[in-house]
């Protein structure tokens, strides 16, 4: 049960048929760039309740009113995922999600009845016009949100618990408990930078990691022991909402040799990092001489990926 305000939306057009994996992909983008514009939850400071509000409710004179729903209707009976419109039906009212519509057959799951261009337009704009608080809110987001953005939302929030990205590490918290974390279990020391400006990362032979605070944001500065050297990169301790959003540069300079690498971050979260040889810096023992070594970073991050703490 969820308490919810409406503002009723149009309907969108169906998909083509064709090139389905592709549309789904760019649909998830989008709904990815919509996740970004969206009004944040207001909050009672009286209670740990939360009420989720549009300004439509004020003007229609709502203000008090609240209404409980079951939100398991209104996911797909065959893959449990979120109903998004356009929903289609059979001819005795039975409804699945478009996709699997179509691997059906187009052959109602429940009766076996044809699936036609029936739309339940009720149901897509209930879908439309509910409007809920993500389920991270009393861990921090502020954020209101269509329900049909929910998991895709719930699954980036920078609110959710996260696991440690270090091997053999089982621990889960929020992210801003990652500095002490670090710290006091593993021994990896922090340092806070700002973005588009230069600085130093300074690290004995023996230290394989460190933790880079750029405001909210947190990456994990990698420096590996292999065969012929150190093996550097950066990853993203965050799931990345916008693909390519953060970039980065370093160099690695002895005497007069240098160097360099431009590239961008991945998000460690996602599991194994898909590394090739254009995703991170060899860096020869000739410039390995002392027991420190120094690389100079450089981090970007573009507008579309600033989200607030």
């Amino acid at each position: 049960m969820v308490r919810f305000s409406t503002t009723l939306c149009p309907s969108e057009e169906p998909p083509p048929a064709k090139r389905l994996k592709t549309n789904n992909q760019q649909e998830e983008k989008e709904q990815e760039k919509e996740l970004q514009t969206l009004p944040k939850c207001r909050r009672s400071t009286s209670s740990s309740t939360s009420t989720c509000s549009t300004s439509s409710r004020s003007t229609l004179g709502f203000d008090d009113l609240h209404a409980s729903f079951d939100l398991d209707i209104l996911d797909c009976n065959i893959c449990m995922e979120v109903l998004s419109p356009p929903i289609f039906q059979c001819c005795n009212g039975h409804y699945t999600c478009h996709d699997c519509s179509r691997k059906m057959d187009s052959k109602c799951p429940s009766c076996a009845e044809p699936v036609g261009k029936i739309r339940n337009l009720g149901l897509e704009k209930i879908l439309e016009s509910l409007r809920i608080c993500c389920k991270f809110w009393s861990q921090g987001c502020e954020l209101t949100l269509p329900y049909r953005l929910k998991k895709i939302h719930e699954r980036n929030c920078r609110f959710a618990p996260r696991r440690c990205p270090l091997p053999d590490c089982n621990f889960t918290g929020r992210l801003n408990t990652f500095v002490s974390h670090f710290e006091g279990c593993h021994n990896v020391k922090t340092l806070p930078f700002l973005f588009d400006t230069w600085f130093t990362v300074s690290l004995s032979l023996a230290d394989n990691y460190l933790l880079l605070q750029g405001g909210s944001d947190y990456y994990l500065f990698h420096a590996h022991e292999e065969r012929f050297g150190k093996l550097l990169y950066v990853s993203y301790v965050h799931p990345l909402d916008v693909e390519d959003a953060h970039t980065y540069k370093m160099e690695v300079k002895a005497g007069k040799k240098l160097l360099t690498l431009a590239s961008s971050v991945q998000s460690i979260q996602r599991g194994k990092l898909n590394l090739n040889v254009m995703d991170f810096l060899l860096v020869p023992r000739c410039f390995l001489d002392n027991d420190r070594f120094q690389v100079e970073v450089s981090i970007k991050r573009s507008p579309e990926a600033v989200v607030e703490a």
